[in-house]
């Protein structure tokens, strides 16, 4: 379960704060992507595209040692209704990342989004793989995919389970993929799909829940098992060397030259059930054992209600 950093954490502090509204690190990008599509109107789309984007392999617009590229190719923004989302994307949920996790944590993985896609680029080259990188749609969608990943059950839109953070994340996603693989952009599909995996893996070492542990269940349910392995049959006479032996370790005197030794006994034995009267007991054993495993978003309104109840009935009891 992610645990927010205190609000006494300077790092989960806005840099400041202008006519009253705090500044963020998210904040400073908006600006800084605004600011470069106000540039590329005065400039010229072609020129300003030309300049900064960043292709595989190299052809008209320059060889890969044009080590600004790299990180340029983010900035050369069409003006449209993509644009905004995209700021959207950047503004509201990169904020929330970065008060959840502090600015450190918020750019090392902006940082790691933004170079993944040329590296992957370059290395697929090789394959004859053409990709043209240019704005900052395989970047900022991630932003937007990791509060999914956050707060699954988090409503979008209307108060649906419908509209949950988890479903509307999944028709996100199936649309881009859909949309590389229909104008056959594979090395943009094969970036979007490390980004978006990059981002999940960054979350779970942030101590993120498991999300797909029900499917990895079901793969591994549905994979025919492995026979066991067969035991070699042992001679009669192994056999009853063996049974002497165990005998004869069970038999063994204590140290103290008294009695036998007693067998292993386990040091961590089954409680005993509880008696009906302790069903207040029982029910908050389950619920914050579901909370241990899945994180207490996990828990429907009725079962936030009966732990409240149950735990207000122990310590009636106490």
């Amino acid at each position: 379960m992610i645990v927010p950093l205190s609000s006494y954490n300077p790092d989960s502090q806005p840099l400041g704060r202008f006519r009253g509204f705090p500044v963020y690190l998210s904040t400073v990008l908006v600006v800084s992507h605004v600011a470069a599509l106000f540039l590329s109107a005065i400039v010229g789309m072609g020129l300003w595209g030309t300049s900064l984007a960043f292709a595989a392999p190299p052809s008209a617009l320059g060889g890969w040692a044009q080590v600004w590229r790299w990180v340029t190719y983010l900035f050369v923004n069409v003006p449209d209704i993509w644009f905004i989302l995209d700021m959207v994307f950047l503004y509201v949920w990169g904020m929330r990342l970065e008060q959840t996790f502090g600015r450190k944590v918020f750019a090392s993985l902006y940082a790691w989004l933004v170079i993944i896609p040329p590296v992957l680029t370059v290395v697929l080259s090789s394959t004859g793989l053409v990709s043209l990188l240019a704005g900052p749609r395989l970047n900022h969608f991630c932003l937007f995919l990791a509060y999914c990943f956050m707060e699954p059950k988090a409503p979008f839109f209307v108060p649906h389970p419908a509209f949950q953070a988890k479903y509307v994340g999944t028709v996100f996603f199936a649309i881009s993929v859909l949309g590389y693989l229909g104008s056959r952009q594979f090395g943009l599909l094969a970036a979007f799909i490390a980004n978006c995996a990059f981002t999940y893996a960054f979350l779970r070492r942030q101590g993120l829940p498991d999300r797909f542990k029900s499917i990895t269940d079901a793969f591994r349910q549905a994979l025919p098992r492995l026979r066991p392995a067969k035991t070699k049959a042992r001679s009669p006479r192994t056999a009853s060397a063996t049974a002497a032996s165990s005998s004869k370790a069970q038999t063994r005197p204590s140290k103290a030259g008294g009695a036998p030794e007693d067998k292993y006994k386990p040091k961590i034995r089954p409680r005993e059930d509880l008696p009906p009267e302790k069903k207040a007991v029982r029910d908050v054993d389950a619920l914050l054992d579901k909370i241990g495993r899945h994180g207490m978003e996990s828990l429907t309104p009725e079962e936030r209600e009966t732990l409240r109840q149950a735990s207000a009935r122990l310590k009636k009891e106490e």
